[in-house]
């Protein structure tokens, strides 16, 4: 993707920094999409995950490189990162073991062609784990994947990743106007997508919420065969809010696909099957005879 380039009131305060013989910042501008790497070195430095977040700029003509979400987001003017204020764009593909919060005029998005896995379960073994020091796999587990809260007058977007193993894969608190576009979101355990304030405005565009209530692993246990999912449902959200769901599929939920959404139906071609599988399973805990 070629950089955008300094236009307008930008290009003359930075021409006028210069004239005075002060060094302009690196700050990126809104959705100037700043690059994150997966498990491989797109850019070339050698450094992935946490080591390439501050490794300052890298020389890379295409614009700066980040090796976590969160790092991309954070306010780290002389390292390039947004501000909570532009696009992370994921270059290749690989997981990201990190609960992401998100306050501002944010995207978050897969490059085509690149699989982005924010993910909550890796194995003790597993050689990312050096490359996200602070990812504990039991801590994780026990954590929402992504956490969203911004204000009114701002909009969140995440496309094209997948949001796996997490108690809740997406919250959406305050008053975030929310789009998740091309989102995969599978195997956590409360709720696929909880939508916790009744001033949240979210749509769901052609995505996939799937598994919802069904984990088993040695950090975070067996459900729903030992513990009960709370409430294991694909999209949760409270009375109020507004939410909007199309072109998506929302299956296998231990509990129902949904609560709070209206018109979650066939007309804006969405598609629900095999959920409420609570009412045909044992209760948790009861070996079936």
């Amino acid at each position: 993707m070629k950089r955008a380039g300094r236009t307008g009131f930008a290009h003359w305060a930075g021409l006028g920094l210069l004239a005075l013989g002060v060094a302009a910042p690196h700050i990126a501008l809104a959705n100037h999409p700043v690059k994150v790497e997966g498990d491989t070195d797109a850019d070339g430095d050698g450094r992935v995950g946490v080591a390439e977040d501050g490794d300052g700029p890298s020389g890379d003509p295409q614009g700066l490189t980040f090796g976590t979400i969160n790092g991309c987001l954070a306010n780290v003017a002389a390292m390039g990162a947004i501000n909570q204020n532009g696009t992370c764009l994921i270059v290749t593909s690989g997981s990201f073991p990190e609960t992401v919060n998100i306050t501002g005029q944010a995207t978050i998005e897969a490059a085509p062609g690149v699989s982005a896995d924010v993910e909550a379960f890796l194995a003790p073994v597993d050689p990312r784990l050096m490359q996200f020091p602070g990812a504990d796999p039991n801590a994780l587990q026990a954590a929402p994947g992504i956490i969203i809260n911004a204000p009114a007058n701002r909009t969140v977007v995440l496309r094209n990743l997948t949001i796996a193993n997490w108690t809740d894969g997406v919250q959406i608190m305050g008053n975030s106007h929310v789009i998740l576009d091309h989102v995969r979101i599978e195997h956590n355990i409360n709720n696929g997508i909880n939508v916790m304030s009744k001033n949240a405005v979210v749509t769901v565009i052609d995505s996939s919420i799937d598994a919802t209530g069904f984990r088993l692993n040695g950090a975070s246990g067996d459900f729903p065969g030992v513990m009960a999912p709370n409430p294991g449902i694909g999209i949760n959200a409270v009375q109020g809010a507004s939410v909007t769901v199309s072109g998506t599929t929302i299956s296998g939920s231990f509990g129902a696909p949904s609560m709070g959404v209206n018109g979650l139906t066939g007309a804006n071609r969405n598609t629900l099957s095999d959920n409420n599988r609570k009412t045909s399973l044992p209760a948790p805990g009861m070996t079936p005879r």
